[in-house]
């Protein structure tokens, strides 16, 4: 998983006219600059920081050489760090408030009668529980939690074959993606590992990729569950642009809302 750090914010007018500024406030001005446009060029930070194109080439260096950033021609972007994806058993215990508020919220999204995509992931896995007041639904999912779940409360459910991935629960491969392929739903609900404004959404196995991607083509609409820490995230396959689906999300901070809410449609709960 690709972790971009995220900090508040200073903005141009903290800076503008600042001769003088210590190397520090220039190292943290670049940063936040990166955080909020991914890339910067040398002669625009030199402008705005009232410096010498070499003392920026010099900053740059140094945040690279602290593993900050990458340099490129004429400046620099920001550094994407691969992690390993957490387990379904690290998962279930992350941000579980947020969690069960995202899957409440997407809940009461379905109507009697919904056909639905139910992704593999714990954030939808949540979403079960608040789904025994519907009548005559169908649910096809991926995950193996999920259909046994819903097959515990009476919902009518068809869980893909395929190849089993063992860190996730997912079921993953070509067999899987063809038999969705021939089915048609009206609301697909799908867990995420990255949010990004300029990479789109994003998740660690390509193959994983390919069902939600499917999922999102034979679907009417697309809810997105993401908490807040998947946001700023950028992890190794792209499933497709931010705004291709309805994000469902905790109150995300000002700074972050400003980023995203020009590029994306997303729905907040409290």
């Amino acid at each position: 998983m690709v972790l971009i750090e995220s900090s508040t914010h200073i903005g141009y007018n903290t800076y503008k006219g600042g001769l003088g500024m210590l190397t520090s406030e220039r190292h943290r001005y670049i940063l936040e600059e990166l955080n909020e446009k991914s890339s910067v060029k040398l002669t625009q930070l030199a402008e705005e920081m009232k410096v010498s194109e070499s003392t920026v080439r010099r900053d740059l260096s140094a945040l690279e050489d602290e593993g900050l950033l990458t340099r490129i021609h004429g400046g620099a972007q920001r550094k994407f760090n691969i992690a390993i994806e957490a387990s379904m058993q690290e998962k279930e215990i992350l941000n579980l408030d947020a969690k069960n508020r995202i899957a409440h919220a997407a809940s009461l999204l379905v109507e009697d009668g919904d056909c639905l995509f139910i992704d593999a992931g714990t954030t939808t896995l949540a979403m079960i529980a608040h789904l025994g007041g519907y009548q005559d639904l169908l649910v096809v999912t991926n995950g193996i939690s999920q259909a046994d779940y819903l097959s515990q409360m009476n919902i009518e459910t068809i869980l893909l074959g395929g190849r089993v991935r063992p860190n996730t629960g997912a079921i993953v491969g070509e067999t899987a993606r063809q038999q969705l392929a021939s089915y048609h739903c009206h609301k697909a609900f799908l867990g995420i590992n990255g949010v990004d404004y300029r990479y789109g959404l994003t998740t660690p196995k390509w193959d994983e990729a390919v069902i939600k991607q499917q999922a999102n083509k034979q679907s009417i609409q697309t809810f997105i569950l993401a908490d807040s820490t998947k946001f700023d995230k950028v992890t190794f396959t792209k499933v497709f642009d931010i705004n291709e689906g309805i994000i469902i999300t905790e109150h995300l901070s000002h700074e972050m809302k400003l980023r995203y809410e020009a590029v994306s449609n997303i729905k907040e709960v409290n």
